[in-house]
């Protein structure tokens, strides 16, 4: 079980946090996206949107096996932030293995907490090692059985 000081992923990535039919179609599309999911309307979501634009360019957060993990810390969040996007289409990410990405997860955490950040990031790594549960995910049919994919997965 993953155990730490987070609320488990599945309690934090709520159903209308995640979109599992996105029919983004490039990279700065998905990233608009995974924002608009996790944070309302307004100056923090611009603020966050930037952030997490600048985090990319300095290096991509495509891990491989379809999978990326956008992240930033952003003055714009008050609150560990996540979202997730399954595209349609899977879009090329600057994936060290070439492949790309139709799993897309984002994480946005206060700036003044990086120990929740990384706590967050590990997690998710965690996650990703389960292939079963990615494989799910990519079969998922709606938010709800996205969600409970990931709830199983963190019990396991």
């Amino acid at each position: 079980m993953l155990s730490g000081t987070l609320l488990p992923i599945a309690d934090l990535l709520t159903p209308d946090r995640i979109a599992v039919h996105s029919a983004a179609s490039d990279k700065d599309a998905v990233l608009a996206e995974l924002v608009a999911l996790a944070v309302p309307a307004g100056p923090a979501r611009d603020g966050l949107l930037v952030d997490v634009r600048k985090r990319e360019a300095q290096f991509t957060t495509a891990l491989g096996d379809g999978i990326a993990l956008p992240h930033a810390r952003s003055r714009f969040v008050q609150d560990l932030q996540m979202s997730a996007v399954r595209l349609e289409v899977p879009i090329a990410f600057g994936a060290s293995d070439g492949r790309p990405v139709e799993l897309v997860f984002l994480v946005a955490s206060p700036a003044d907490a990086p120990g929740v950040h990384l706590e967050s990031l590990r997690l998710w790594s965690h996650l990703f090692n389960d292939r079963s549960a990615m494989s799910a995910l990519r079969l998922a049919p709606d938010a709800e059985h996205f969600r409970e994919i990931l709830r199983r997965a963190e019990a396991s």
